[in-house]
């Protein structure tokens, strides 16, 4: 779809489209390789295996969020505009990063840890969160969202929830 065809759909002029289109690439970028770097940190400094790791990205709900992040934000840049589907999803990642950076910032504050963890620490619960929502408030995408839609915005968290009370019970173990 041409840029011009988006900016209609977004309501937005081109340069908008444009600079949407390299904010949230970057933006992806950098949560994946955030995720990337969690990942890889649990497989090499705690001796998880690769598959272990992988459900534990799920467990914990920063690690969580900054998937999505990335995911969402790949969509932005490279997917159709407009659509409920998007629009939904983006509200939902905006949800996920304010209660990240809140809770950790309000309630845990446990300071960044040393080494790479204090650097992956430092992204997943403050740069990226201040990245999306920088972003949306300065070039959007604005959602319209039915109020009788807005439930859709707990899917993932509720998903959440259920899987770590799931796992919590089967294995003895919180998040």
């Amino acid at each position: 779809m041409s840029a011009s065809a988006e900016a209609r759909i977004d309501g937005v002029d081109e340069r908008t489209v444009f600079l949407r289109h390299v904010v949230y690439t970057a933006l992806g970028a950098v949560a994946a390789l955030t995720s990337t770097a969690i990942w890889w940190l649990m497989i090499d400094d705690e001796g998880r295996s690769a598959g272990a790791a992988s459900v534990e990205m799920l467990v914990k709900f920063t690690n969580l969020t900054v998937l999505s992040v990335a995911v969402v934000a790949a969509w932005i840049a490279f997917g159709p505009p407009g659509g409920m589907a998007r629009r939904l999803a983006h509200v939902t990642v905006l949800m996920l990063v304010v209660v990240t950076a809140d809770v950790n910032v309000v309630l845990l504050d446990p300071g960044l840890p040393p080494g790479w963890w204090g650097v992956v620490d430092l992204f997943q619960h403050y740069l990226v969160p201040i990245a999306v929502v920088t972003s949306w408030a300065t070039i959007g995408p604005y959602v319209d969202i039915p109020p009788s839609r807005l439930g859709w915005t707990l899917v993932v968290p509720l998903a959440w929830l259920v899987f770590v009370i799931v796992r919590g019970v089967s294995t003895d173990r919180s998040p």
